[in-house]
């Protein structure tokens, strides 16, 4: 262990003299490693991954003697980390290290272990734009056919396979739809299509953030429904003039609709949304007529990971059914795995009447739209 935090100090120690070369802040000091505690593992009716050949009894053993997996992770914080360290460790003896790492953050860690050939890292789970960024540049290793939880990919609401190299894994899901502000719109003039947002009456009324900067749920969505042919540019151009454009945060474009200031916010996501629902915010999704959007965070295992069976076995048990469930749970997010029960708050928890899966090949053709300038050819030059 000793020699693990020298070799974790000297690498971030490289990422700080680096960083002096060009003109941009100092990273703060990463968190400390979180520990799993003494208390009991939260109980679950649930299995973990199935299906073992002597292969996979192989992986489990050899883990086992390495008896530790560094996780560095965007979304396993706090408590629900803390949550997921306890029941893995319960389960299999194998101590979780979750390292708290911002997306951008994690790549450049990433990218530096592996030019001085001293990885820490076992395993990453961040935001889909930095996983991609990490498989792009070779960094993730392909092992979903050696996992037993994705014997059978159909037992998932969206494919958990995500890039075509197959090293980038979906573990969570996001759904993006509109939401509205329950006290300023009835049930009665609650919107079914995205095309009722045509009517003039919402005219002015529907906040959106601006997906001229090539980001954000708009952007997402407007993508996503144009490269499945859901809805293409006409209905978007129409739509256009309907719309308040914002430019500032995701969070404090649901709050000036929890305010009344606006009654719809097109889109929002689910997670984010789901604290401003706790807190009392008169909101909630709605699931249309189109569809709804969906899209995964990413976990995945790092080439050359100094435990790398350890590795594995945990993002095998992150997508088991038990994984998913004490995921879903400390989280209060929807689980991607079909028959694990949801946690979501009402408001924020919709059944989608159809998913329209945000793929890798869609989220390619969103980059090429934006490269192309669809954006501004749609709601006009910034």
């Amino acid at each position: 262990m000793k020699r693990r935090l020298s070799l974790a100090l000297g690498v971030v120690g490289l990422v700080s003299l680096m960083s002096t070369c060009a003109p941009k802040p100092v990273a703060p000091p990463a968190p400390a490693p979180t520990a799993a505690p003494a208390t009991p593992a939260p109980a679950s009716k649930l299995s973990s991954a199935t299906a073992q050949d002597a292969a996979w009894d192989k992986v489990i053993a050899t883990a086992k003697k390495e008896g530790v997996v560094t996780v560095y992770s965007f979304f396993y914080v706090g408590d629900m980390g803390k949550d997921m360290a306890r029941t893995f460790q319960q389960r299999y003896g194998i101590r979780v290290e979750i390292l708290a790492s911002p997306g951008r953050q994690t790549v450049e860690k990433l990218k530096v272990e592996q030019a001085v050939k001293q990885p820490v890292a076992d395993v990453v789970n961040t935001g889909t734009s930095s996983a991609t960024e990490i498989s792009v540049a070779g960094l993730g290793e392909n092992v979903w056919r050696e996992l037993p939880s994705l014997k059978d990919r159909s037992a998932f609401l969206i494919d958990p396979v995500y890039s075509p190299s197959g090293d980038l894994l979906f573990s969570s899901l996001t759904l993006v739809a509109p939401a509205i502000n329950t006290s300023l719109v009835k049930p009665q003039d609650e919107p079914r299509s995205f095309k009722d947002f045509l009517d003039p009456k919402w005219k002015g009324n529907v906040l959106s953030l601006d997906p001229r900067t090539g980001g954000g749920g708009m952007f997402t969505t407007i993508a996503t429904m144009k490269y499945f042919k859901v809805l293409e540019d006409d209905y978007w151009k129409q739509l256009a003039p309907q719309l308040q454009l914002f430019g500032g945060s995701q969070q404090e474009q649901y709050r000036m609709v929890a305010r009344g200031e606006y009654q719809v916010a097109l889109p929002a996501s689910d997670s984010p949304l789901a604290p401003l629902i706790a807190e009392g915010a008169p909101m909630k999704l709605l699931a249309m007529d189109e569809g709804t959007v969906a899209q995964g965070d990413s976990i995945m295992v790092v080439k050359g990971g100094p435990h790398p069976n350890a590795a594995r076995l945990f993002v095998d048990w992150v997508l088991s059914p038990e994984g998913q469930e004490v995921y879903a749970r400390a989280s209060k997010i929807n689980p991607m795995r079909k028959g694990v029960p949801g946690y979501m708050i009402p408001g924020a928890n919709i059944t989608p009447k159809k998913v329209i899966n945000r793929t890798w090949e869609a989220a390619q053709a969103g980059n090429d739209y934006q490269k192309a300038g669809l954006m501004e050819q749609l709601f006009g030059k910034r």
